[in-house]
């Protein structure tokens, strides 16, 4: 985790909040990172789901509302002022196509796991990554030679590894297919796999049991009855553990990050069926879901967390207490009369 730079504390706002306020509600929130009192950040996240409304004036409402309230921008764990956020929408809406092809690549394998996807094998979704891949490479091979040559010797030097570029994505993606390859052998029948209703069956725990479980130590209670079922093998003794062991040992290099680790504890406990996101087989649902992890991961960047999303709270919770990070995470929950009650940590599981 990186240090917060500030001394007014950070706070990091869910879409649906700052949709809310782009709209001229929760004007609290607003008018106190607006006066100075907590310093707003955003990630690239809150662009990408801007960017996906069809609303221009929505888009704009948002936009400038990031703006009023002089948000920082959050990228490789350090805050920056000198783009504003309509230039960075800007930038994102004149993205070429192949960048969200490449992204789709990815998430598509992980949505298999959670039943979408359904009539493909996992074979054509790696093949469909690796051209996706093979697109981008073309794509900046051509944006090169557009350049003048003047621009071209400014970046004369990076020359030698674009060319071996190519060739060194193939590779990793052979490699990776091998990896792949030897996980998938033994799912009997993939075009209509469904991991999480699999895993599910497999540890027979209903949702609803484990959504009563409540801090202190919420993962290390939600991994006590998953263990239970038989199903886990001993040496594996934590969620991080099962990790570590059964899925970054497969499908990483090195030490994860810490946004490694929150992604995948978050989607780890979507799969176990804890507070899980809502219509993950379908595409639009696990796209949300994929957009509220990397909020999770950002938000643990700030002081504060604040979300209209009881699941989401619950999870992002869950996990910051299980990898010892302190920022504090708060639901706003309605109270049945057109406002909000304000929960904050453990009051969200007594009071829910």
């Amino acid at each position: 985790m990186a240090e917060h730079s500030k001394q007014i504390p950070l706070i990091y706002l869910d879409q649906n909040i700052l949709s809310e306020i782009a709209e001229g509600r929760f004007y609290g929130f607003f008018d106190n990172i607006r006066s100075g009192n907590m310093q707003l950040i955003y990630s690239h996240v809150h662009i990408t789901e801007t960017a996906h409304c069809s609303n221009q004036e929505f888009q704009s409402k948002a936009i400038q509302a990031v703006a009023d309230m002089n948000g920082a921008y959050i990228h490789e764990n350090k805050l920056h002022f000198d783009v504003s956020p309509q230039l960075r929408l800007d930038e994102y809406l004149e993205n070429p196509e192949v960048f969200n092809q490449v992204y789709s690549s990815i998430a598509q394998l992980v949505h298999k796991f959670f039943g979408g996807q359904q009539g493909k094998n996992f074979q054509s979704l790696i093949s469909a990554q690796q051209e996706a891949f093979a697109d981008l490479m073309r794509e900046m091979a051509k944006n090169i030679e557009l350049l003048s040559e003047s621009e071209k010797e400014k970046i004369q030097h990076l020359f030698p590894m674009l060319e071996i570029l190519p060739d060194l994505s193939q590779q990793q993606f052979e490699e990776q297919a091998a990896k792949l390859s030897a996980i998938f052998e033994a799912i009997p029948s993939p075009e209509t796999f469904n991991g999480a209703k699999e895993f599910r069956a497999a540890i027979e725990i209903a949702p609803i049991s484990l959504n009563n479980i409540r801090p202190p130590n919420a993962m290390q209670k939600i991994w006590e009855q998953v263990s239970a079922s038989g199903k886990i093998p001993a040496h594996i003794s934590s969620a991080s553990d099962f990790l570590a062991k059964g899925v970054w040992a497969h499908m990483k290099e090195g030490e994860p990050t810490w946004k490694d680790k929150i992604g995948g504890l978050y989607n780890l406990l979507n799969l176990i069926g804890y507070c899980p996101d809502e219509d993950l087989r379908k595409d639009g649902g696990f796209r949300s879901a994929m957009g509220d992890q990397m909020h999770v991961s950002f938000a643990a960047f700030a002081h504060i967390f604040i979300t209209l999303d009881e699941r989401m709270a619950k999870k992002a919770y869950a996990i910051y207490e299980h990898l010892g990070i302190r920022t504090y995470v708060c639901w706003c929950k309605p109270d049945g009369k057109g406002r909000f009650i304000l929960l904050v940590g453990e009051d969200m599981f007594q009071q829910a």
